[in-house]
């Protein structure tokens, strides 16, 4: 796993604003919470919904 240290930030705040880096970082913590969540439950494969 990479890590994502001051100058991949500063990288990231060289294109896109404060705000935008803000809202990316939240985006990719909630992807990978709800990820770890689904593998948790094992819920990985199982889609409920029938045609």
């Amino acid at each position: 796993m990479a890590a994502c240290d001051d100058a991949f930030f500063e990288r990231l705040a060289e294109h896109f604003g404060e705000e935008l880096v803000r809202d990316l970082t939240f985006c990719i913590g909630g992807y990978l919470g709800m990820g770890r969540i689904t593998r948790v439950l094992d819920r990985g494969n199982a889609c409920p919904i029938v045609h």
